[in-house]
């Protein structure tokens, strides 16, 4: 079982913590450096309020927490990616659906979904494998 139910497992709030983490050390680095390029035409500079960004982030990492330590490295890094698919996908959609500048640039979106299934893949293994490290720690 990949996903269960962890909100009374005492690990859950550092699987969250590390996952949170590891999503805003990522769009950071992806912002700052790729982004600026990727999303030039579709964002007016100096218009971003990274503020409004928790309204994602801390839903991504909650979902991204919610995996099984039972589960595989493979098994993580997949439920990652499907965990950054569906909302990634849902935003991109809802763009080219009633932004025509967001339509004028539809590799936009295919960009983004890939980015955010690599975001969550790696936020959530990177928390996995933190709760089982630790884990085991406390074990010896």
């Amino acid at each position: 079982m990949v996903v269960r139910l962890r909100l009374a497992d005492h690990t859950y709030p550092i699987q969250f913590a590390t996952a949170l983490l590891v999503i805003l050390f990522l769009d950071f680095i992806w912002f700052s450096s790729v982004g600026e390029t990727v999303y030039a035409r579709l964002i007016v500079a100096g218009n971003v309020r990274w503020s409004y960004g928790l309204i994602a982030w801390l839903p991504l990492a909650a979902a991204a927490a919610a995996v099984s330590q039972e589960a595989s490295a493979v098994e993580g890094a997949l439920y990652g990616a499907a965990v950054g698919f569906v909302p990634y996908a849902v935003f991109n959609g809802t763009n080219l659906s009633i932004l025509p500048d967001w339509r004028a640039h539809r590799w936009v979106s295919c960009v983004d979904i890939l980015w955010g299934c690599t975001n969550l893949a790696v936020a959530t293994s990177v928390a996995l494998a933190t709760c089982k490290g630790l884990k085991k720690r406390l074990q010896e």
